[in-house]
């Protein structure tokens, strides 16, 4: 089934957003997919797709529920044969139900997984590429830092943007330019990669890191820096 999105917009159970009204929810090429738990946060907006165990919302008739089948196989994931998470005949609801603006709630019973990684699996079978997340933080620290490892895993597969009340998160792979500002808080996440800056007052000229915390806690000097990751997966911190 072709796929008319080209951009999911994921919302997370966790620390609420406080410029959420800036998001635009209104693309036609966006997918808005929440949390189970974020859809009691943010009442006033209307999600495509609810996605979880549904722990964390009360709806008085269950049957609206479609089953799915999450797998934690990276392997199949990476491999790019995660075709069965939600069945052909489930997605034509979906897409038909999105097109009548309704909401789709997905269920899954799979405690193996967070609700995060079921909405970054689901994007992956319908061959979402960019993806935003919103709260990605969570509301405890072994909350943060599991999304934070799973950023690392799915930026093979996605572009992501993850933003909070503090700052953002962006994956690159390649040379890429940000837009920045004199004294802004910056720094690189990344395993076993070269790293290349310019415009940071920290530079780094294919310095190779081997851990998290040797591309940290740099700072802007220019209205626009770039960082080089040479091929490999980085995360990309800018403080607001």
């Amino acid at each position: 089934m072709t796929n008319n999105y080209n951009k999911a917009i994921i919302v997370a159970d966790g620390e609420r957003y406080k410029s959420i009204e800036n998001i635009d929810f209104s693309d036609q090429k966006t997918i808005v997919i929440f949390c189970d738990g974020a859809y009691n946060t943010y009442i006033n907006i209307k999600p495509n797709i609810v996605i979880g165990d549904m722990d964390s919302i009360k709806l008085e008739d269950e049957s609206c529920f479609i089953n799915t089948n999450i797998s934690y196989d990276l392997n199949l994931v990476f491999a790019k044969n995660i075709d069965n998470i939600v069945t052909q005949s489930d997605l034509t609801s979906i897409y038909d139900n999105i097109k009548q603006g309704g909401t789709s709630f997905l269920y899954s019973e799979d405690q193996n997984t967070n609700d995060l990684t079921k909405a970054m699996l689901f994007c992956a079978q319908i061959g979402i590429k960019k993806i935003d997340i919103i709260g990605v933080n969570g509301k405890r620290e072994d909350h943060f830092l599991a999304n934070f490892s799973m950023m690392f895993q799915y930026a093979q597969l996605f572009s992501i943007n993850a933003i909070s009340n503090w700052g953002s998160f962006i994956s690159i792979k390649e040379k890429t330019n940000f837009d920045s500002f004199a004294g802004q808080n910056v720094s690189v996440f990344t395993l076993e990669a070269e790293i290349t800056t310019k415009g940071l007052k920290y530079p780094l000229d294919k310095k190779k890191i081997n851990f998290l915390h040797q591309g940290t806690l740099n700072q802007s000097l220019v209205k626009e820096f770039s960082i080089d990751p040479h091929g490999e997966v980085a995360l990309v911190y800018r403080s607001l």
